[in-house]
């Protein structure tokens, strides 16, 4: 393994295998350049201060050696207000890479150009002020205590997926959680909207969607932000699908306003305009699911499902539990 030192300059890790001994900063972003594994030794910190960069075409597999050790990173952006991942998509090349996390502490946020700005994903796609978002590559979570959040702002990604958008926000697609402790926050402002707490990212115009989402095990807690489902599509003036399957372990679901728990992101009718909520796609053959969405809104009749549409949906979700514990908005079933 190469030993990861402290840097006030950009790092590039190239193909091969890293570890970190002892508290470690990195004050630039650090790219990563082919199949790089990064081994986290017990007690240590390692602190990229920029984020990591996992562009399309690489990946970053993270391991603990027993579990202590620690992993925060933090997207950046740039003077044209676009915004990176945590670990993922740059502010320039917004898609990700593949991400792999098998065990450690990961505390992964967005960049964030300001409260009235775009945030980036925490694990995903960047996000872009005058384009479409970053889609997140193939992301696999095996273990470890994996905390993810978006960057604040009006606009914001997944807290693990799309990257948000001007015109369409970034889908989070191939996201597969097997065990760990999962926790996943879109962080967007009222005034717009925001990601899917796992899942696509905002679009002004489109948001993205959530596609091939798969929880076989461990303990998630997923939360959009406003028009955001917890897991599945993110906000926009058209809101993003959600398609998810879980087959085991404790997952709790929240949805933000108009979306639903799982599955479709949030839409609603006014008298100036319309948002479409995202369609939900959701089978469920296991664990205990807890799902829940705004039933207080300022739009009565748009409330989400707590598994399904979100909404003012146009489309019919499909919707299969069976072998499962799964709460509805506090309403359980056997």
């Amino acid at each position: 393994c190469t030993l990861v030192e402290n840097s006030a300059e950009a790092v590039t890790w190239t193909a091969g295998w890293y570890a970190v001994s002892g508290n470690v900063t990195i004050s630039e972003p650090i790219t990563v350049n082919g199949e790089v594994h990064l081994i986290l030794a017990d007690d240590c910190t390692l602190n990229a201060e920029k984020g990591i960069v996992v562009e399309t075409g690489n990946s970053l597999t993270i391991y603990a050696q027993s579990g202590s050790g620690t992993l925060n990173a933090t997207g950046t952006t740039d003077s044209s207000n676009n915004a990176s991942a945590g670990i993922g998509g740059s502010t320039s090349s917004l898609d990700s890479g593949a991400i792999t996390i098998h065990g450690g502490v990961i505390n992964a946020t967005g960049g964030s150009t300001g409260s009235n700005g775009y945030g980036g994903a925490g694990i995903g796609g960047g996000t872009s002020k005058s384009a479409n978002g970053g889609n997140s590559g193939t992301i696999i979570i095996y273990g470890g205590t994996v905390t993810a959040n978006s960057g604040a702002g009006n606009a914001t990604g997944a807290g693990i997926g799309g990257g948000a958008g001007d015109n369409v926000g970034g889908a989070g697609s191939n996201i597969t959680i097997y065990g760990g402790n999962v926790t996943a926050e879109a962080h967007g402002t009222l005034l717009s909207g925001s990601g899917a707490g796992i899942g696509g990212g905002f679009g002004s115009n489109d948001g993205g969607a959530g596609s091939n989402i798969q929880i076989h095990g461990g303990t998630v807690h997923a939360t959009g932000g406003n028009l955001g489902a917890g897991i599945g599509g993110g906000g926009g003036s058209e809101s993003g699908d959600g398609t998810v399957t879980i087959s085991g372990g404790t997952v709790t679901a929240v949805g933000g306003n108009y979306a639903a728990g799982i599955g479709g992101g949030g839409g609603y009718s006014f008298q100036y305009a319309s948002v479409t909520g995202g369609t939900g796609s959701v089978t469920i053959t296991g664990g205990i699911v807890d799902a829940s969405s705004p039933t207080e809104v300022a739009w009565e009749g748009y409330e989400g499902a707590p598994i399904g549409n979100g909404g003012n949906a146009t489309a019919t979700a499909t919707v299969s539990k069976t072998n499962a514990i799964v709460f509805e908005n506090g309403a359980g079933t056997v």
